[in-house]
């Protein structure tokens, strides 16, 4: 027989038996042991399912894409998804270290709060404020004491930034 002759056969009994063309898909718990965010990858050491040691190679999306991009927590809990014809992917998280979403609106609750703050140009404002008052309370004294009494204003504090900041969650313009 000869080779085409073969793979003719053999595609016959796959398409009769209905796997031609098939795909199966396997389902993999692990652990992640190592992660190379500049690769979109990560490493998971498989604890159940097909594999029974790392998977190295495993992606955060199925695709690079401008949209939702979840990068686990080292040591978390993934489940991994992959086939002959795919790469290994990440389709659940136990813990997320850092989410990135882009050109999408992102409300939490009901969103009453409206829209999250530009912190350094808040603390820029504020401090800018506060040597406005400062100054003012200068003159006041200046003309307290031009009337024959005295006042002397008090020094008001810097507004710092990390006093007020939650760097939990961070973002962009």
């Amino acid at each position: 027989m000869n080779e085409q002759h073969d793979r003719s056969i053999i595609s016959s009994i796959q398409k009769m038996s209905g796997s031609y063309n098939s795909d199966p898909v396997y389902l993999v718990t692990g652990t992640v042991s190592s992660i190379d965010e500049d690769n979109g990858t990560c490493t998971v050491d498989a604890i159940t399912g097909n594999a029974t040691t790392e998977i190295t190679g495993v992606e955060f999306q199925t695709v690079v894409s401008d949209g939702l991009l979840l990068i686990p927590v080292k040591d978390s809990e993934v489940k991994v998804c992959f086939s002959k014809y795919t790469q290994p992917f990440i389709i659940q998280y136990s813990q997320v270290d850092k989410m990135y979403l882009s050109g999408v609106k992102i409300q939490f609750n009901d969103g009453k709060l409206d829209g999250l703050i530009k912190i350094i140009e808040l603390t820029d404002k504020l401090n800018n404020f506060k040597t406005e008052i400062s100054e003012e309370l200068v003159k006041i004294a200046a003309g307290i004491a031009a009337g024959g009494g005295s006042y002397t204003p008090g020094t008001l504090s810097q507004f710092i930034k990390s006093d007020y900041e939650n760097t939990s969650i961070t973002h962009g313009s």
